[in-house]
């Protein structure tokens, strides 16, 4: 007769409505830490420590949940009454129901278009179609010769990994020949059956503390081909750096849920770029992002305990190279992920990233750039010399703890006409 094994005493079951989603938790795990967990999207600007008063829910048997000294604070009494609780208050202690108020967060409208220059297109990663060639014209000439011997002359020293090696003597045989993707005119990462040249895409990204911007671009004639953005679902932890550097380094799992909100978010959003295109994953070549040190840090899983301690240390500046499979992101595994190089502890590869998108870097004359979020950025100086500083802006320019105006959601002006009359959208 089989046995059905109890539910752990140490776990209990809590239930989000109206997501219909239940998960067990352990005793004393917060309600707001169990939400972030499931991905169940609860109102907060301080990451769940108690100051906001934002992330209530309701409680479907208040007598479970006795109010507290903070809920009468942050809370109307009517709310209290009717079972409204502050979620990062509730400790899990017995089988729960809680209603999640809708919030605005996935509402908000995201500025990601703007001023562009033309670039010379110089991308790393080409696709080069290498027609059939019958074996019997190539007299047993090794297979790898061959292709090297088809290849321009400035790709004969390009190397092929062992996994793809192996797969070249039948790709080399097929009818409808192959194409080779090449990064860096010194490596192959990917060859595929048949002519695949076109299109030939990357993506960049932009992490920002507060939003997720990505691009997906066409490398041959660069054409924009889509853009996705969304809000940093990091901010769970703290609408700021210093709330999930906090995270990071008082719990002992802070860093890992960090790295894994940030890299299924990026999958998110390369989904969207490539459905709006109607493309499959394979037609992206790489991928470039770009950051503040912090985001750079949790996008790379990087010890960022020191980075939020005076002299804010991070671990590394320099820029780094891995693979799609490295950061599990849902593309092609080897294609390459080239994360822009930092400058200092609180001015990052964003800023680096703004140097360049704005020519500043090669320009003659002094020019100034000013990015203004989270943190703000001013870079000043010409092809000769350019200086950076940082200072922390907090969350207001995003519309976080500002005492009037509102985020760009459902209710917000964004646009005003004035002719004889005044309107607005």
């Amino acid at each position: 007769m089989a046995v059905e094994t109890p539910a752990s005493s140490d776990q209990v079951s809590i239930t989000f409505q109206p997501m219909g989603v239940t998960v067990d938790v352990r005793r004393g795990e917060t309600l707001f830490e169990a939400a972030a967990d499931v991905g169940v999207d609860v109102d907060t600007i301080c990451g769940g420590n108690g100051v906001c008063g934002k992330c209530k829910v309701r409680v479907g048997e208040p007598h479970l949940v006795p109010a507290k000294p903070i809920d009468h604070v942050h809370l109307a009494a009517v709310e209290v009454a009717r079972g409204y609780r502050l979620s990062c208050q509730i400790k899990a202690a017995d089988d729960l129901v809680v209603d999640v108020p809708a919030g605005g967060r996935r509402s908000i409208k995201i500025l990601h278009h703007g001023l562009q220059r033309d670039v010379p297109l110089r991308p790393n990663a080409l696709k080069i179609h290498l027609p059939y060639l019958p074996p019997r014209q190539r007299d047993g000439v090794a297979d790898w010769d061959a292709v090297k011997d088809t290849l321009p002359g400035f790709f004969r020293r390009v190397e092929v990994p062992l996994p793809w090696l192996r797969q070249l003597p039948a790709a080399i045989r097929n009818h409808g020949g192959m194409t080779l993707t090449v990064v860096g005119r010194r490596r192959v990462t990917r060859i595929e059956l048949g002519d695949t040249t076109l299109p030939s895409c990357g993506i960049a990204i932009d992490i920002g503390s507060t939003s997720v911007v990505a691009y997906l671009v066409d490398l041959d004639t660069g054409t924009e081909l889509a853009v996705a953005s969304d809000l940093n679902t990091q901010a769970i932890y703290g609408d700021d750096v210093i709330g999930r550097l906090s995270k990071a380094q008082f719990d002992p799992v802070g860093l890992k849920r960090l790295h894994d909100l940030i890299i299924a978010q990026l999958n998110d959003v390369v989904g969207e770029v490539l459905s709006l295109s109607n493309l499959a994953r394979s037609a992206v070549t790489d991928v470039t992002v770009v950051g503040n040190m912090a985001m750079h840090h949790f996008l790379l899983q990087l010890d960022s305990t020191y980075l939020g301690l005076s002299p804010f240390a991070p671990v590394t500046r320099d820029a780094v190279t891995v693979t799609a499979a490295e950061l599990a992101l849902d593309l092609e595994p080897d294609t390459p992920v080239y994360v822009l190089p930092n400058i200092a502890g609180f001015v990052g590869s964003d800023t680096v990233g703004l140097m360049l998108a704005s020519g500043m870097a090669d320009s003659d004359e002094i020019q100034m750039a000013v990015d203004v979020g989270t943190n703000g950025e001013v870079v000043l100086g010409s092809a000769g010399r350019l200086v950076a500083c940082s200072a922390p802006a907090g969350p207001a320019f995003e519309g976080a703890r500002i005492k009037h105006g509102m985020r760009a959601t459902t209710g917000a002006i964004d646009h005003v006409t004035m002719n004889r009359d005044v309107s607005f959208s």
